[in-house]
């Protein structure tokens, strides 16, 4: 059985495929160290949600809407070293998205709650 690295930060590459893309990036961290940015191509995700499970794993969302076409690096920067688990995804759905009121969540410094919908299509399609 191998032990997980700890880091305090970590990059990879995610493609968005279509003009009008939302990029989804999801962090699971099992340790009370805390999410401090995402960034897709040094733009600025927006923290969305973040939910504590079972075992004090805590699940954070972040966004970025109208991502730019193309790859680039996403990259996480986390308050002190700590395991993750982080997937992205994209999609080239149209979005409407609601910004709300900040909230403060232990150590993210206010993330923004949006509501998401997808819009609805029109013209039959």
């Amino acid at each position: 059985m191998s032990t997980p690295t700890l880091t305090d930060s970590i990059t990879f590459p995610h493609t968005c495929t279509a003009t009008g893309t939302t990029l989804v990036v999801r962090i699971s961290n099992p340790s009370p160290q805390t999410v401090i940015a995402v960034t897709y191509g040094g733009l600025p995700l927006i923290g969305v949600e973040s939910q504590t499970g079972s075992g004090a794993m805590v699940v954070e969302t972040w966004v970025l809407v109208q991502a730019p076409v193309g790859t680039a690096d996403v990259v996480v920067t986390m308050s002190g070293p700590t395991s993750l688990i982080v997937e992205a995804e994209s999609t080239p759905e149209p979005w409407d998205v609601t910004v709300g009121k900040p909230y403060a969540t232990a150590g993210t410094g206010g993330m923004m709650p949006l509501m998401f919908r997808r819009r609805r299509r029109t013209g039959g399609k």
